[in-house]
């Protein structure tokens, strides 16, 4: 009986050392998950201030062309500081990197870490599907804008 009382014992004593392991290594989990979660939305919101500023940039390349436009259109002539400003307005350029460094740390260590599920399905689904093709879509408009040769022939009507 006493051996057997023993067993039971070392028995319970293993489930109860097994159950603390469970418990802190899911506390542990818990705090990585909101660890990486900070790191991703700092990320996100560091991403959107750059998307207000090409927005900003963009408009502003905009604005230029159509000054440019109107100042051909009308055949006055204007003085070189007026039409460098307007020409340098045009010609800004802006490059588009999103920060997907705490995205691809969390997807090193598991997705799963993730105990929510439509978050962990958005969180791919911005990092895998719309961040691709959003910094396709500028990749693509900033490359037609490079190989297309209205800026040259703007400068040599302009100089």
């Amino acid at each position: 009986k006493y051996a057997i009382g023993e067993i039971i014992l070392v028995v319970i004593g293993i489930l109860i050392a097994l159950q603390i392991n469970n418990w802190n290594q899911t506390r542990l989990d818990k705090n990585l998950e909101k660890t990486m979660l900070k790191e991703i939305k700092s990320a996100l919101v560091q991403d959107l201030e750059n998307v207000e500023m090409i927005k900003a940039r963009i408009s502003r390349k905009a604005e230029g062309i159509q000054e440019l436009l109107s100042m051909i259109a009308s055949k006055k002539p204007y003085p070189d500081s007026t039409l460098l400003n307007t020409y340098n307005k045009m010609s800004l350029g802006y490059t588009v990197t999103l920060n997907k460094g705490a995205y691809e740390g969390l997807k090193s260590i598991g997705l799963d870490k993730i105990s929510n599920d439509s978050l962990r399905k958005e969180l791919i689904l911005i990092y895998e599907l719309y961040f691709p093709t959003f910094e396709h879509f500028f990749k693509e408009s900033d490359e037609d804008t490079r190989n297309k040769d209205y800026k040259v022939q703007l400068h040599n009507k302009l100089w």
